[in-house]
């Protein structure tokens, strides 16, 4: 799932260009050092302390850091001037706090001081989980205790957390480390970015570091500690604080078998991990809020909501491939390609991976394609069911069929023309190549003409048909392989789907593409 906000694009994009390394810093008011340390009660974690020194310069005021005051309606930390203080070379330095929003409409509160700083800031702030409720759970971005059967923990994402500094796209020098010396014996941490106490290093904006989840408490993981990852280039992770009702070992063996098959396809030569943190939700909350932020997925499970294995395979698989079919900015057109993108390649690859059999394959592509059919939306332009998104849950899942079927689409059409020679592999990956090099041209219009300058004027009007609505989308011939046939099932409303041919072994493998 993406957020129907520029601020997690944003992310994605930002994840794939972050720079990890080791080094001495040249320019001292780029250095940002972070410190934090897990606050016990009665011998567990109730809560977490954080210290940034920060060596910029900030004018009388002017904003010094900032906090969103609540993220997809649960609250952030949310820090005030008592729980977020400041002092400088002249000692302790007064901040008057004011709400407003931010570029993307965010409600903030922004911290500035009453007079200019003066050498380096240390920034203290406290946080405290959020335990309030929720029926239909959400992002999971808020800051939840978990782990009580044993010395109590924090997961969340650290976009509830940490502060943010004054500038948005400066490249900052991050340190970030965990303080665990008065920590209960048995705690660890996880971050997007690094496992252990630290202190990790990395050159990056801002939304690098904030767009992230942490877990501290007694973990457990995979691959379990000590152990190597299956890939040494490509480090996976999961991590847990309370043993789930699925087989989290099993899943993250298989993630971790998706997750090397997809760095190879999408010629991911950053050496970037990808960490998955599991959250157990209260009692009554519903849905798992499975969602993606920078080289890392966040999903939540209790006891009285059914969680599936297969569903939990085919939701994490789908927002890992978020992470290399990026493209900056919102908006409908962006949405229905990142989607459609998550859609058709994390079933295509986890098939060509045999890590689903073709006989699964065509069943999910078929219920995927059928929800799409049934929806009330189904008529509706791109940009009309985008603004209900956030108003009718099903104007959310327009983007997810719409983009699979027209993706399946240009592949068979790319097939037919160059004689099975390339599929849409070839397309795709010229538009990744693009976007890796944050090209402003990495925007819906450049996949258009790359679809055009190959298939032609057509690829055009059949674009602008699809984002309309208007006739439905059905697949074309071959949108599946050789092996199945388009069949209409339905005619009120109008459904297609995918059959095998009469005496074909499906299974067989001439029938993968």
């Amino acid at each position: 799932m993406l957020i129907n906000s520029s601020i997690l694009f944003l992310a994605f994009g930002a994840s794939v260009l972050a720079k990890h390394h080791y080094g001495t810093p040249k320019d001292l008011s780029r250095v940002i050092n972070i410190t934090l340390t897990p606050v016990v009660t009665h011998d567990k974690i109730s809560g977490i302390a954080g210290e940034y020194i920060l060596h910029y310069h900030t004018k009388k005021n002017h904003t010094l850091v900032d906090i969103p005051i609540s993220l997809a309606g649960k609250p952030t930390a949310a820090y005030n001037t008592e729980t977020l203080t400041a002092k400088d070379k002249k000692g302790k330095l007064k901040l008057l706090a004011s709400e407003g929003e931010d570029a993307d409409g965010q409600p903030t509160r922004y911290f500035r001081p009453i007079r200019d700083t003066e050498g380096p800031v240390t920034v203290r702030f406290t946080a405290k989980p959020n335990n309030k409720t929720y029926p239909h759970i959400g992002p999971l971005f808020d800051l939840r205790e978990n782990g009580l059967e044993n010395v109590g923990g924090i997961v969340g994402s650290s976009w509830a957390l940490l502060p943010g500094v004054s500038n948005l796209t400066q490249q900052y020098d991050w340190s970030y480390r965990w303080d665990l010396r008065h920590a209960p014996k048995g705690t660890n941490t996880a971050w997007t970015w690094g496992e252990g106490a630290g202190p990790f290093y990395l050159t990056a904006p801002r939304a690098d570091v904030l767009y992230t989840y942490f877990s501290v408490g007694k973990l457990s993981q995979y691959p379990p500690t000590g152990t190597r990852p299956v890939d040494p280039k490509h480090k996976f992770g999961m991590y847990w604080l309370d043993e789930p009702v699925f087989n989290a070992t099993e899943l993250a063996g298989f993630i971790n078998s998706f997750f090397n098959y997809s760095t190879t396809f999408w010629q991911d030569q950053s050496s970037l991990p990808y960490r998955v943190f599991i959250r157990h939700n209260a009692r009554g909350e519903l849905g798992s809020g499975g969602t993606a932020l920078n080289q890392s997925f966040s999903f939540g499970w209790n006891a009285h909501n059914e969680t599936n294995q297969e569903y939990l395979r085919l939701l994490i698989s789908h927002e890992m491939t978020h992470n290399w079919a990026i493209m900056p900015g919102a908006g409908a057109l962006n949405s229905r390609w990142a989607e459609g993108m998550a859609e058709f390649y994390s079933l295509r690859l986890l098939w060509r991976a045999h890590l689903l059999n073709t006989t699964t394959y065509a069943k999910e592509m078929n219920y995927r394609v059928n929800r799409y059919y049934i929806n009330p939306y189904v008529n509706y332009t791109d940009e009309a069911a985008y603004d209900l998104a956030w108003k009718d849950a099903a104007a959310q899942h327009i983007p997810y069929g719409r983009g699979l079927i027209e993706l399946a689409n240009i592949d068979a059409e790319v097939r037919n023309k160059s004689k099975n020679a390339m599929g849409l592999d070839f397309l795709t990956l010229k538009m990744r190549k693009l976007c890796v090099t944050g090209s402003a041209d990495c925007t819906p219009a450049t996949w258009l003409k790359y679809t055009a300058d190959y298939l032609g004027p057509s690829a055009v009007t059949e674009y602008n048909r699809t984002t309309s609505g208007k006739p439905v989308i059905q697949p074309l011939p071959g949108s599946l392989g050789p092996c199945f046939d388009v069949v209409q099932t339905e005619s009120n409303p109008q459904v297609w789907q995918w059959r095998a041919k009469k005496e074909v072994d499906i299974e067989s493998e001439k029938c993968i593409i």
